[in-house]
């Protein structure tokens, strides 16, 4: 009795220790894991920042500002972006744009759609025919995306602004009277084949805000899309 007392006891013991070793294998593991997985969100998120504008244009009597924060969890990259182009000495041009999806592929096609709309409005095309002429580039049956875009020329003299929307949100105006979302004629995303598109002209009045965003600021999974916009607004 003494004998199988001693050995139980000695492999109860043993398995304690084995235990121990093992929970504090998965411990390190878990730590290993989580390093990594901050290496790669680090990375992800300097890419996605290293294709977007490097530096913001001084623009003569407009105030511009720029925020890109990104999700909270995943390392997967997005296809959001902005862009703003000073074209003369008062007029300028803002995109922004959102491509479906995540990862390495979303962010060429967006790459692509930035440079690609940035040339066309450089070239001196208005919001409406550069979203047309991007219309005949992009193909989600070959591309496996499609590219939502708030396209605007604007003159910083008159405050006039020229809009053409390919299916994305629209801006949101801050006056001295509250927030009201710009009505746009909206057309569809890029990727659903070639097509035209309408445009909305308004005037920025003196001292407002014009807000660009993408629908990551205002979609939850839980509500409707007009729940996070009304929320915004307020």
């Amino acid at each position: 009795l003494t004998l199988v007392a001693a050995l139980v006891g000695h492999q109860l013991v043993g398995r304690r220790r084995t235990a121990e070793e093992s929970t504090a294998k998965v411990s390190r593991l878990y730590d290993q894991v989580e390093t990594l997985y901050a290496h790669q969100r680090e990375l992800s998120e300097r890419l996605q920042r290293a294709l977007l504008p490097p530096v913001i244009p001084d623009i003569p009597q407009l105030e511009v500002a720029v925020d890109y924060v990104a999700a909270a969890r995943g390392v997967d990259i997005g296809g959001d972006w902005y862009s703003i182009v000073a074209l003369d000495e008062d007029r300028f041009a803002f995109v922004v744009g959102d491509v479906s999806g995540s990862g390495i592929d979303a962010v060429a096609v967006m790459a692509r759609a930035r440079f690609t709309l940035r040339a066309y409005l450089l070239r001196g095309d208005s919001p409406a025919t550069a979203l047309e002429m991007c219309s005949h580039q992009f193909d989600i049956t070959a591309d496996g995306h499609i590219i939502t875009a708030l396209v605007g020329v604007g003159s910083s003299r008159t405050g006039e602004i020229t809009v053409a929307n390919a299916g994305h949100c629209e801006p949101l105006l801050l006056t001295r009277d509250g927030a009201a979302y710009v009505a746009t004629a909206t057309g569809p995303p890029l990727g659903s084949g070639p097509t035209g598109y309408g445009s909305t002209t308004f005037t920025l009045p003196v001292g407002a805000t014009l807000l660009g965003f993408t629908d990551g600021l205002v979609e939850r999974r839980t509500e409707g899309i007009d729940t996070g916009m009304q929320r915004l607004a307020t």
